[in-house]
């Protein structure tokens, strides 16, 4: 069955081609299945991209690319869906848990900040075609059918409501007796405890008796254990609700952790899509390609064709017309044979005027005289007959090629002259004519000589110049027919060679589109960073680009590497030798400085007075006296010693005293703590009283405020003095070390030291 299914594969993609885009996957797929004997799936069916050289595997393949894409994304939409289902549940949930956070803020009149999450109008495309009721800016027009059916509903409504409180005795014994509620009013109950009797406020606590006092402290106690139920009541409402907070808080992170996921896995299916699409473009655009390719080849299988006919027909025309100027070249030369004929000078002098011997060479010199004179002639008659002359001419030419010439893209011979850009000028040109000037026999007749031997003269030298125009008139025509037979010649050569360049970009087209078959294009994922090619604005053209090995670049690389490190190195070495011509110099400079400074040392030396002083030093004194200066300042270093152990031994001391006193405060703060509360628990009870008795002893009141004022300034006083105490036993202790400090200093003797020496 595997190795049926190729061969399935040129029917599958003939049935993909004939059918269009309506159903020929699944014809294919069916065709494909068949063959195989099992159910395929589309990513099965796919070519390998070095299959894809054949036009109907292209096809196929850009049709089953386009069913991937098509398939990626149901099964995107499809995971979509599912976590819009699992949005909407966490939506429901977040609602449930929304609903009792309000009813916890209500219950501690504290204002509601629920999170209530909404769907936008991406996520429920449908809701842009409904509205709601905050939408309309203005009441709803209703029709009277309309209002006859609200009120009618409006009525059924009321009635089975009174029907309902009228029978629901369940409902009547709940208003009756829970106030409309199953919830116990925990508020109420503590209201209603903590009532106060009316003798506890108009008795002030001096007159109340025993038994009185004994309630008034009962009721206090019931006071503080009702307000310590309602502090616990609020303190486990608190925690619901920050528990409820915490559960939506969840609730929102784990479905944002899901939609992370969804988003990611997005990026993979859209890579997917991209990847199948933009296959399926450059399998188009191959296609395009291979069309186009076509029909140029077909266009220029054309245009070879007609220059093949081209150039028989130009063939033919230059041969039919090289008969016809060979024809022409004939009668030119037989007219110049003729012409050098009658001009020549024996016969003139032997044959035509052998009877007059005595004037044969005044005769010759007359009939070879050419004096020419410019006669202006009537232009268009001349230019006319000219163009007549000449379009004659090759209309003969024409006829003689045949029909051929009529069949070709060549100039025909009446647009040839039609075509000259200098016909108005040639025109011009020949209606000033050149004629020959006639013999006056009454001047250049020579004397002696008969009119008959001049009639002669005149009959043959008039021939001559026939003959002579005649060779000229001839030789103009075969120069032009001549000239367009180069022009016939130039033509067949440029057909010529356009065969030739024409045959040869046709077999260099075929050549190419041969390779284009096997050249397939390969889809390749390249890593970021690895494409090297500068990115276009739109589109970037990879048609110079270059697919380079990575061993390849490694190689370059570590050659790039090696020569950079060998480069390196003679830098060193090139620092390392300009650094030793560095140091070579400096010692240079300081042997010379060190030269001058011992020449200016010898003449200080041979320039200085020798005192007692000096003498002295130089006999050896000099050595007692340093003997002596270090034996004092190695007993001035013991002396620093010693004074130094007794500051750090005096520092010890100060810090045990510093943790002592620390230690001796840490116990009286916890002492006053315990004090503190005491105090707080004496005032507190204090407070009871004075509150219960405030209603009728304002002043007593007073003076007890002033009296634990008082008291609190006492105490205060109190601790200000003990801490004053024991700052002046300090100051005393360090007045004390001050005193005893006897050590001897040696300040004078480093500061003459320090002091320069005259």
């Amino acid at each position: 069955a595997a190795a049926a299914v190729p061969a399935a594969v040129a029917s599958a993609a003939a049935a993909t081609r004939t059918a269009g885009t309506g159903a020929p996957i699944d014809r294919a797929v069916a065709i494909l299945a068949a063959a195989a004997g099992r159910a395929l799936t589309t990513r099965e069916l796919t070519f390998a991209p070095y299959e894809l050289y054949t036009e109907r595997r292209k096809i196929a393949e850009a049709h089953l690319r386009e069913e991937l894409t098509r398939s990626t994304k149901r099964k995107f939409n499809a995971r979509f869906d599912v976590l819009m289902a699992a949005k909407l549940k966490e939506m429901e949930r977040i609602g449930e848990k929304d609903a009792r956070v309000h009813e916890i803020c209500v219950e501690l009149k504290e204002p509601s900040a629920a999170y209530r999450p909404t769907l936008s109008e991406l996520e429920d495309p449908e809701r842009i075609l409904h509205v709601t009721a905050s939408e309309l800016a203005s009441k709803r027009w209703e029709t009277a059918e309309d209002r006859a059916k609200r009120e009618a509903a409006e009525a059924l409504t009321a009635e089975r409501a009174a029907a309902a409180e009228k029978d629901d005795a369940s409902r009547r014994a709940l208003k009756a007796m829970m106030h409309g509620t199953l919830e116990r009013k925990r508020d109420d109950e503590l209201a209603e405890a903590l009532q106060r009797p009316a003798w506890m406020l108009a008795k002030p606590a001096d007159e109340m008796s025993g038994d009185e006092l004994t309630q008034v402290r009962e009721f206090e106690v019931r006071l503080k254990k009702a307000e310590e139920e309602k502090e616990k009541l609020r303190r486990g409402l608190h925690s619901e609700l920050l528990k409820l907070r915490t559960e939506t808080a969840d609730v929102c992170k784990a479905f944002n952790a899901k939609l992370a996921a969804l988003a990611l896995e997005r990026l993979d299916f859209e890579q997917a899509v991209y990847e199948h699409e933009l296959m399926a473009v450059k399998l188009a655009q191959s296609q395009v390609h291979a069309r186009q390719a076509a029909e140029r080849e077909v266009a220029m299988d054309a245009e070879l064709e007609r220059l093949h006919g081209r150039r028989g027909e130009t063939a033919q025309a230059q041969a039919s017309f090289a008969a016809r100027v060979d024809k022409a070249r004939e009668a030119y030369e037989r007219a110049e044979s003729e012409n050098k004929l009658r001009a020549n000078e024996k016969n003139f002098r032997h044959r035509d005027f052998a009877d007059a011997p005595e004037f044969v060479d005044a005769l010759w010199r007359l009939f070879r005289r050419r004096e020419l004179l410019t006669v202006r002639a009537d232009a268009d008659d001349d230019a006319g007959a000219d163009e007549h002359d000449h379009h004659n001419m090759f209309v003969s030419a024409a006829n003689a090629q045949g029909p051929a010439v009529e069949r070709t893209d060549l100039l025909t011979v009446r647009g040839v002259a039609a075509a000259d850009p200098f016909l108005g000028a040639d025109q011009r040109a020949i209606a000033r004519k050149e004629e020959v000037v006639k013999l006056d026999a009454g001047e250049e007749m020579p004397e002696g000589m008969s009119f008959t031997l001049w009639d002669r003269l005149e009959r043959l030298r008039a021939d001559k110049i026939v003959k002579e125009e005649e060779v000229a008139e001839r030789k103009q025509h075969l120069e032009s027919m001549e000239l367009y037979m180069y022009e016939l010649e130039a033509e067949d050569e440029g057909v010529e060679h356009a065969i030739e360049a024409l045959g040869y970009e046709l077999d260099a087209f075929r050549e190419s589109k041969d390779k284009a078959i096997w050249d397939v294009a390969v889809p390749l994922k390249l890593k970021q960073g690895q494409l090297e090619v500068e990115q276009a604005a739109v589109v970037t053209d990879f048609a110079n680009a270059l697919f380079v090995h990575r061993g390849a670049v490694q190689a370059l690389n570590f050659e790039i590497k090696k020569l950079g490190g060998e480069k390196v190195q003679i830098l060193q070495e090139v620092r390392d030798f300009r650094k030793g011509i560095a140091e070579l110099v400096w010692d240079n400079e300081r042997l010379a400085m060190e030269g001058d400074d011992l020449v200016e040392r010898t003449r200080e030396f041979q320039l200085l007075r020798v005192t007692k002083d000096l003498q002295k030093l130089m006999k050896g004194g000099g050595e007692e006296r340093q003997s002596a200066e270090v034996t004092q300042l190695e007993r001035k270093l013991d002396a620093m010693g010693q004074a130094h152990e007794q500051r750090v031994a005096e520092r010890e001391r100060q810090q045990a005293k510093m943790k002592r006193l620390k230690s001796e405060k840490d116990n009286e703060l916890y002492r006053l703590h315990h004090q503190i509360d005491s105090l707080e628990a004496t005032v507190s009870e204090r407070e009871i009283i004075a509150h219960i008795q405030s209603s009728g002893s304002g002043d007593s009141s007073k003076n007890a405020g002033e009296r634990v004022h008082h008291v609190h300034m006492q105490r205060k006083l109190k601790s200000l003095i003990q801490m004053q105490a024991q700052e002046i036993d300090l100051l005393r202790e360090e007045l004390d070390r001050l005193r005893k400090r006897t050590f001897p200093t040696f300040t004078h003797y480093e500061q003459a030291r320090r002091q320069p020496v005259d």
